[in-house]
């Protein structure tokens, strides 16, 4: 939409530098005619300003003059000034966001796009819209010159992707984004949604890792330090997918005491789809065992699994993988800040037969 706003917007100086005369026409006119009615109320006589080469019935002349629908100038009389001072205090935004997001309706966007002639001939436009899943690419044709507006291509759909990402932060799933666009009366993703869910996954894990690569410099500036390595003081603390301790999905994150920075984190899972996927598979008769085990080989490197055991113990489980890998930052993780849940402290201080981190 952002490109789409500025084709208009230069199409439209172009258009206003002629249609300003005609307008300036239309105002002194008006005047005109506003003279000699008050000329005729006072009883004088008046004098028919005549266009040269046309008469009172002929087109073009103050008679056939439309409705002016620009904001009254300065100079107006009494009777328009509630308007102009309505026009004036009505709430406009002229600046345009890049990263901003509109919902309009079409009709109405229809409608405005109606009123835009052409900046080469001033014919109508006609309005094209090509949907790219959730994106539209609106472009514009003039109908009498057959000129065309440039429009800047999408490749990346960032519509589509910020829909898929608030639904994932959201926690709605497809299910939740298909009932939003129904509700909407927007165009549905087809079958598109997993893989969009996977381009926003890794652009997020991407984004994560260069914040936390760009606070570890910042970090080391708050403390002294002794052989390369930095002896800081860090908050620990986990959260579950859902209550209750049977959540399938845990993680823990370390995060430095005085700046809040987020340090490092870490997602234990007790599943993994396509292993569920397979071992049905196996119950059902479909594949055979062996068939899994040769499968599970060469899965295991993108395996989701990555802990067996109760879900309460995921918390310490974070929190000895996140210690064990604190000198790879030349980070040292030397005061433990944690909520009263022991566990986590108990499980890294045993560490290396009890010696710790």
């Amino acid at each position: 939409m952002g490109g789409v706003r500025k084709y208009v917007k230069a199409r439209r100086k172009n258009a206003e530098k002629a249609c300003k005369a005609m307008r300036e026409k239309r105002e002194e006119e008006k005047r005109k005619r506003e003279e000699e009615e008050r000329q005729r109320g006072e009883g004088g006589r008046t004098v028919e300003n005549v266009t040269p080469g046309t008469s009172r019935d002929t087109p073009g002349t103050s008679r056939d003059t439309p409705p002016r629908t620009t904001p009254p100038p300065h100079n107006t009389t009494i009777s328009s000034a509630l308007k102009r001072k309505q026009y004036l205090q009505s709430k406009e935004e002229d600046t345009v966001v890049e990263d901003e997001y509109i919902i309009v309706k079409k009709s109405y966007l229809q409608d405005q796009f109606s009123q835009v002639s052409c900046s080469n001939c001033y014919g109508k436009l006609k309005t094209k819209y090509n949907h790219k899943f959730l994106d539209c690419l609106i472009e514009f044709e003039c109908e009498d010159c057959g000129m065309r507006g440039k429009n800047p291509e999408v490749g990346n759909t960032p519509v589509t992707q910020s829909l898929i990402y608030s639904t994932m932060d959201l926690g709605l799933g497809r299910t939740g984004l298909d009932r939003f666009l129904g509700d909407m009366n927007m165009k549905p993703l087809a079958r598109n949604y997993s893989y969009y869910q996977s381009l926003v996954t890794v652009a997020a894990k991407k984004k994560v890792t260069d914040i936390m690569t760009s606070a570890i410099p910042a970090i080391k500036q708050l403390y002294s330090e002794a052989n390369g390595v930095y002896d800081i003081r860090v908050i620990y603390d986990g959260s579950w997918q859902k209550r209750g301790h049977t959540s399938n999905l845990a993680m823990g994150a370390v995060i430095e005491a005085e700046t809040g920075l987020v340090i490092d984190y870490e997602i234990m899972s007790k599943y993994c789809e396509k292993c569920t996927k397979k071992e049905n598979a196996v119950k059902r008769k479909t594949i055979s065992k062996e068939a899994f085990e040769e499968w599970l080989v060469g899965h295991k490197e993108e395996c989701k699994k990555n802990y067996e055991g109760s879900s309460g113990g995921m918390e310490a489980a974070a929190a000895v993988k996140l210690f064990g890998r604190s000198l790879e930052h030349n980070l040292r993780y030397k005061v433990f800040i944690s909520d009263g849940d022991s566990s986590a402290y108990d499980a890294v201080c045993k560490m290396n037969d009890g010696e710790g981190p």
